[in-house]
């Protein structure tokens, strides 16, 4: 991998925490928005250089996006910033879906969210549709 230019931790931090807002769907999703922000926008590696880790990383165990995300991390600032990156990572994930339990367990009873919540799966389902079709542009045209 190769040199690059050294880069605002709190800025690096900040865009880690917009990849995280905007990453729902797995790994498939997660490219696409690694992609997008670190690669194409901010330039904190190369697209290649992703490929690496994200190729390496889905081959141990564990949780493939938040492994390569905090290995991005350590690349760019080594491993405080990698440790504040998952931290990062993490955050939002941790409050939504807390927020997302309370708010089920309030809703439950409650048939006036009935209609609303039909449409979820398929919101999810459009997610993952989404990022496969980026995902297979990448890959079939690079």
């Amino acid at each position: 991998m190769e040199e690059h230019i050294k880069v605002s931790k709190r800025r690096f931090l900040w865009d880690v925490f917009m990849c995280s807002l905007g990453s729902y769907g797995g790994p498939e999703a997660h490219y696409g928005v690694f992609s997008s922000i670190l690669v194409q926008k901010r330039k904190y590696l190369t697209e290649e250089e992703l490929t690496e880790m994200i190729g390496l990383y889905a081959l141990v165990p564990g949780p493939s996006s938040s492994q390569t995300i905090t290995a991005i991390g350590y690349y760019v600032g080594g491993p405080l910033l990698a440790f504040l990156t998952f931290l990062v990572w993490a955050f939002p994930a941790i409050i939504i879906m807390a927020l997302v339990g309370v708010f089920f367990t309030q809703i439950s009873n409650n048939k006036t969210w009935e209609p609303i919540l039909t449409y979820l799966p398929a919101a999810a389902v459009a997610f993952i549709i989404y990022a496969a079709l980026t995902l297979g542009k990448k890959i079939l045209c690079y």
